[in-house]
């Protein structure tokens, strides 16, 4: 039966050419975002049978400055300059760890290295083992920093947004020799990784508008020359949700893509959410969800100690569901006002597209009826 007709006709039917460049091994491993709520069943089942879960990660602003000024910021941009208190935030970080949240993120309105105990509130995350993560410019990361971030932290990814310094000044409105300086930050992370034998995930980021669609290939292969592990290529949305780049502009960004895929090796990647760039072409965001889910496993707190829904409502009043100097996180989390800052989301206030549709739209599956469960 192994050359039976219908094998052949399978066979033949099924046949592919190789393709022009295949993903590297690890592209996968680091962004396989749809397996991350399947690590915590027990979490989506708790939230399925009662309405809410302690969240899996809390994103944390240790300060709301920021020394970059870069146009269409989503953060507060230097309109708010206030600082946490250090001890203030390494007592919520053991809070945070004491009723099960798995992991941090440091950063999201302003930048997080511009908090003046920044190496110290990565190495309290590692005293305490909670997974510590952050977004940062580049500019400011001090030898203290770099050391504390590889001993204490999963990952670091840097805001690069271009290729060269022209392209760096024009996307960040930073001083002279910005550039330069992430640069040379950047190579020195990698350096002193390999040094220390750390396993700190080191990634670029690079947001795509009109300005610096065409720069994608040189600032991976500059990515990859300075040692880090992967670039992850995002089209750009301004204040008003709408894309920085356009649909003329996409036949160059898939050029630029496909030259970047071609550097890909077992020690770099080049990502790239097609999503995203879908919303670019058709206008319409891949929206299959009722309510915002992920806000039970994932939340937000600003450097001004109010829990927020998301990045996205730092700074709003109407979606702040409480304030840390008045009630510790948890009580904030089951308190009746959560809840009803829950039930008011105006998903006209909303980024589109969300960053986390992904999770929204596979947490819809969960609360959907499911006919004949026994059968797959």
């Amino acid at each position: 039966m192994a050359n039976s007709l219908n094998q052949k006709r399978v066979a033949n039917l099924t046949k592919k050419e190789k393709p022009k460049y295949e993903a590297s091994p690890q592209s996968a491993r680091i962004f396989n975002r749809e397996a991350k709520l399947l690590q915590y069943t027990e979490r989506v089942d708790e939230w399925v049978k009662t309405g809410t879960t302690i969240p899996i990660n809390v994103a944390i602003d240790p300060t709301f400055t920021c020394n970059h000024r870069c146009p269409g910021c989503h953060g507060l941009m230097g309109q708010d300059n206030t600082v946490m208190d250090t001890d203030r935030l390494l007592l919520l970080l053991d809070e945070l760890k004491s009723i099960g949240v798995q992991g941090v993120m440091l950063a999201g309105a302003g930048e997080p290295t511009m908090h003046p105990d920044f190496a110290r509130v990565l190495l309290h995350c590692g005293n305490i083992n909670l997974d510590a993560a952050y977004y940062t410019n580049g500019e400011l990361l001090t030898e203290q920093i770099i050391d504390a971030t590889l001993d204490s932290c999963s990952w670091i990814r840097v805001s690069l947004d271009a290729s060269n310094e022209q392209m760096h000044n024009s996307v960040h409105r930073a001083g002279l020799f910005s550039f330069e300086k992430v640069t040379d930050n950047m190579k020195a992370l990698s350096t002193q990784r390999q040094k220390k034998s750390s396993k700190t995930t080191l990634g670029a980021g690079f947001l795509v508008n009109t300005e610096t669609a065409l720069g994608i290939y040189d600032a991976a292969k500059l990515t990859k020359d300075l040692g880090f592990d992967y670039l992850r290529v995002r089209p750009f949305f301004g204040y008003n949700n709408k894309p920085m780049c356009d649909v003329s502009d996409i036949p160059g960004i898939v050029k630029q893509l496909d030259l970047a895929k071609s550097i890909e090796s077992d020690s770099f990647t080049v990502d790239f959410p097609e999503q995203r760039m879908s919303w670019v072409e058709t206008g319409n965001p891949d929206i299959q969800y009722h309510k915002c889910y992920i806000h039970h496993f994932s939340t937000h707190i600003g450097a001004d100690l109010n829990v927020y829904l998301c990045c996205h409502t730092i700074g709003w009043q109407k979606y702040a569901l409480g304030n840390l100097n008045e009630n510790t996180f948890e009580e904030i989390w089951y308190s009746q006002k959560r809840r009803d800052v829950y039930e008011s989301i105006d998903y006209r206030d909303c980024a589109t597209p969300c960053s986390m549709a992904q999770f929204n739209n596979q947490l819809e599956k969960f609360k959907s009826p499911v006919i004949h469960p026994n059968f797959i």
